[in-house]
């Protein structure tokens, strides 16, 4: 089950919604990059880390995720840049 990370300000969380599904994708793309070691290829990840990135920016979230979503999208070869926003 997702859970924001303590960085995240309380007014920053949502329980619904398209900012909460951010904060899942986000979440999830950390999460299973650290218990999964085949997450690369993993298709369900790599959805996760690409929904991420459409809206991180959008929902003013990045600074909270990039630390940790950034090294694991780089280890895959991915370029771990979100979507600007308009």
């Amino acid at each position: 089950e997702f859970q924001f990370p303590d960085s995240v300000p309380m007014h920053k969380r949502q329980t619904s919604g398209p900012k909460f599904e951010c904060h899942s994708a986000c979440g999830n793309t950390i999460l299973q990059s650290q218990s999964n070691a085949d997450y690369c290829d993993d298709s369900t990840w790599n959805g996760l880390f690409e929904d991420c990135m459409d809206c991180a920016l959008e929902f003013e979230i990045w600074q909270y995720y990039s630390p940790q979503v950034k090294p694991a999208a780089e280890a895959c070869g991915l370029d771990p840049t979100p979507k600007p926003v308009g």
